[in-house]
Protein backbone atom coordinates (compact mmCIF):
# COMPACT_ATOMS: atom_id res chain seq x y z
CA UNK A 1 0.00 0.00 0.00
CA UNK A 2 1.27 3.39 -1.29
CA UNK A 3 0.85 5.91 1.45
CA UNK A 4 -1.18 9.10 0.21
CA UNK A 5 1.81 11.63 1.17
CA UNK A 6 4.09 9.61 -1.57
CA UNK A 7 1.32 10.10 -4.14
CA UNK A 8 2.11 14.00 -4.06
CA UNK A 9 1.62 16.90 -1.89
CA UNK A 10 -1.77 16.01 0.28
CA UNK A 11 -1.91 16.11 3.55
CA UNK A 12 -4.56 13.26 3.84
CA UNK A 13 -6.49 10.86 1.22
CA UNK A 14 -9.40 13.23 1.43
CA UNK A 15 -7.12 15.89 -0.33
CA UNK A 16 -6.17 13.37 -3.06
CA UNK A 17 -9.72 12.11 -3.27
CA UNK A 18 -10.39 16.00 -3.87
CA UNK A 19 -7.47 16.76 -6.33
CA UNK A 20 -8.46 13.46 -8.52
CA UNK A 21 -12.04 14.60 -8.63
CA UNK A 22 -10.87 18.40 -9.80
CA UNK A 23 -8.46 17.00 -12.50
CA UNK A 24 -11.24 14.74 -13.57
CA UNK A 25 -14.00 17.43 -13.77
CA UNK A 26 -11.45 19.70 -15.65
CA UNK A 27 -10.90 16.62 -18.09
CA UNK A 28 -14.90 16.92 -18.56
CA UNK A 29 -15.35 20.20 -19.14
CA UNK A 30 -12.13 20.35 -21.34
CA UNK A 31 -14.14 17.06 -23.35
CA UNK A 32 -17.12 19.01 -23.62
CA UNK A 33 -15.82 22.29 -24.68
CA UNK A 34 -13.96 20.89 -27.69
CA UNK A 35 -16.87 18.84 -28.61
CA UNK A 36 -18.99 21.95 -29.09
CA UNK A 37 -16.09 23.80 -30.65
CA UNK A 38 -16.22 20.89 -33.26
CA UNK A 39 -19.78 20.90 -33.22
CA UNK A 40 -19.84 24.47 -34.26
CA UNK A 41 -17.48 24.30 -36.94
CA UNK A 42 -19.41 21.14 -38.12
CA UNK A 43 -22.25 23.28 -38.86
CA UNK A 44 -20.42 26.16 -40.09
CA UNK A 45 -19.34 23.90 -42.73
CA UNK A 46 -22.31 22.61 -43.54
CA UNK A 47 -23.99 25.17 -43.84
CA UNK A 48 -21.47 27.14 -45.83
CA UNK A 49 -20.61 24.87 -49.33
CA UNK A 50 -17.55 25.99 -50.99
CA UNK A 51 -14.89 24.34 -53.48
CA UNK A 52 -11.72 24.06 -52.44
CA UNK A 53 -8.67 23.87 -54.99
CA UNK A 54 -7.33 20.56 -55.09
CA UNK A 55 -3.62 22.37 -54.91
CA UNK A 56 -4.31 23.97 -51.85
CA UNK A 57 -5.73 20.95 -50.33
CA UNK A 58 -2.99 19.22 -51.49
CA UNK A 59 -0.27 22.30 -49.99
CA UNK A 60 -2.18 21.16 -46.86
CA UNK A 61 -1.89 17.68 -46.76
CA UNK A 62 1.74 17.86 -47.06
CA UNK A 63 1.96 20.07 -44.54
CA UNK A 64 0.51 17.53 -42.17
CA UNK A 65 2.50 14.96 -43.27
CA UNK A 66 5.59 17.06 -42.55
CA UNK A 67 4.54 17.60 -39.17
CA UNK A 68 3.76 13.56 -38.66
CA UNK A 69 7.38 13.17 -39.80
CA UNK A 70 9.10 16.08 -37.86
CA UNK A 71 7.21 14.27 -34.78
CA UNK A 72 8.04 10.67 -35.65
CA UNK A 73 11.47 11.24 -36.49
CA UNK A 74 14.36 9.11 -33.74
CA UNK A 75 11.37 7.61 -32.19
CA UNK A 76 10.32 4.94 -34.35
CA UNK A 77 12.53 3.23 -37.13
CA UNK A 78 12.71 4.80 -40.63
CA UNK A 79 11.06 1.90 -42.82
CA UNK A 80 8.12 2.26 -40.26
CA UNK A 81 8.11 5.85 -40.47
CA UNK A 82 7.80 6.08 -43.78
CA UNK A 83 5.36 2.96 -43.86
CA UNK A 84 2.95 5.38 -41.41
CA UNK A 85 3.31 9.03 -43.75
CA UNK A 86 2.12 6.71 -46.69
CA UNK A 87 -0.99 5.74 -45.02
CA UNK A 88 -0.72 8.84 -43.31
CA UNK A 89 -0.83 10.73 -47.08
CA UNK A 90 -3.73 8.18 -48.51
CA UNK A 91 -5.89 8.62 -45.70
CA UNK A 92 -5.12 12.03 -44.77
CA UNK A 93 -7.44 13.96 -47.70
CA UNK A 94 -10.57 14.32 -46.10
CA UNK A 95 -8.77 15.83 -42.53
CA UNK A 96 -6.45 18.25 -45.38
CA UNK A 97 -9.74 19.17 -46.69
CA UNK A 98 -11.49 19.80 -43.66
CA UNK A 99 -8.60 22.22 -42.24
CA UNK A 100 -8.16 24.20 -45.36
CA UNK A 101 -12.30 25.16 -44.88
CA UNK A 102 -11.79 26.14 -41.41
CA UNK A 103 -8.99 28.23 -42.07
CA UNK A 104 -10.65 29.39 -44.80
CA UNK A 105 -14.08 30.39 -42.99
CA UNK A 106 -11.90 31.57 -39.65
CA UNK A 107 -10.17 33.81 -41.53
CA UNK A 108 -13.25 35.43 -43.01
CA UNK A 109 -15.38 35.25 -39.73
CA UNK A 110 -11.94 37.33 -38.05
CA UNK A 111 -12.10 39.63 -40.72
CA UNK A 112 -15.91 40.33 -39.98
CA UNK A 113 -15.38 40.61 -36.29
CA UNK A 114 -11.75 42.39 -36.93
CA UNK A 115 -9.59 40.38 -34.91
CA UNK A 116 -6.03 40.91 -34.69
CA UNK A 117 -3.37 39.44 -32.70
CA UNK A 118 -1.24 42.19 -30.96
CA UNK A 119 2.45 41.12 -30.00
CA UNK A 120 1.54 41.38 -26.52
CA UNK A 121 -0.88 38.07 -27.30
CA UNK A 122 1.79 36.70 -29.17
CA UNK A 123 4.08 36.79 -26.20
CA UNK A 124 1.67 35.57 -24.17
CA UNK A 125 1.34 32.37 -26.43
CA UNK A 126 5.02 32.34 -26.39
CA UNK A 127 5.28 32.15 -22.27
CA UNK A 128 2.76 29.65 -21.99
CA UNK A 129 4.42 27.33 -24.51
CA UNK A 130 7.99 27.57 -23.22
CA UNK A 131 6.37 27.37 -19.75
CA UNK A 132 4.36 24.03 -20.20
CA UNK A 133 8.09 23.02 -21.99
CA UNK A 134 9.92 24.03 -19.10
CA UNK A 135 11.81 26.72 -22.14
CA UNK A 136 13.20 29.70 -21.02
CA UNK A 137 11.38 32.39 -22.83
CA UNK A 138 14.12 34.37 -24.73
CA UNK A 139 15.51 31.29 -25.77
CA UNK A 140 12.12 30.00 -27.07
CA UNK A 141 11.23 33.59 -29.24
CA UNK A 142 14.38 33.31 -30.53
CA UNK A 143 13.84 30.06 -31.67
CA UNK A 144 10.55 31.13 -33.01
CA UNK A 145 11.63 34.08 -35.32
CA UNK A 146 14.55 31.54 -36.50
CA UNK A 147 12.39 28.92 -37.59
CA UNK A 148 9.73 31.30 -38.88
CA UNK A 149 6.49 30.62 -36.60
CA UNK A 150 5.46 33.33 -35.48
CA UNK A 151 3.42 34.23 -38.07
CA UNK A 152 1.97 30.92 -38.07
CA UNK A 153 1.01 31.17 -34.02
CA UNK A 154 -0.25 34.59 -34.89
CA UNK A 155 -2.68 33.23 -37.32
CA UNK A 156 -3.79 30.14 -34.94
CA UNK A 157 -4.43 32.42 -32.17
CA UNK A 158 -7.31 34.34 -34.80
CA UNK A 159 -8.69 31.38 -35.98
CA UNK A 160 -8.80 30.18 -31.62
CA UNK A 161 -10.62 33.87 -31.15
CA UNK A 162 -12.69 33.74 -34.22
CA UNK A 163 -13.71 30.08 -33.16
CA UNK A 164 -14.33 31.69 -29.65
CA UNK A 165 -16.70 34.45 -31.09
CA UNK A 166 -18.56 31.84 -32.73
CA UNK A 167 -18.86 29.87 -30.05
CA UNK A 168 -20.30 32.65 -27.97
CA UNK A 169 -22.73 33.17 -30.96
CA UNK A 170 -23.83 29.93 -31.26
CA UNK A 171 -27.39 28.97 -30.43
CA UNK A 172 -26.74 25.62 -28.61
CA UNK A 173 -28.80 22.84 -27.46
CA UNK A 174 -28.39 20.29 -25.41
CA UNK A 175 -29.07 16.49 -26.81
CA UNK A 176 -29.61 13.42 -24.52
Amino acid sequence: VTPVKDLGDFDSLDALRARVREDMEKQRQGAAEAALRTSVMDSLIAQTPFDVGPAVVERQLDAQIASLQQRFRGQVPEEVMQEQLQRAREEGQPTAERRVRERLLLDEVAKFCEIEIGDEDLQERLGEMAASQGADLAEFERLAREQGWLEALRAELREERALDWLVGEADVTESA
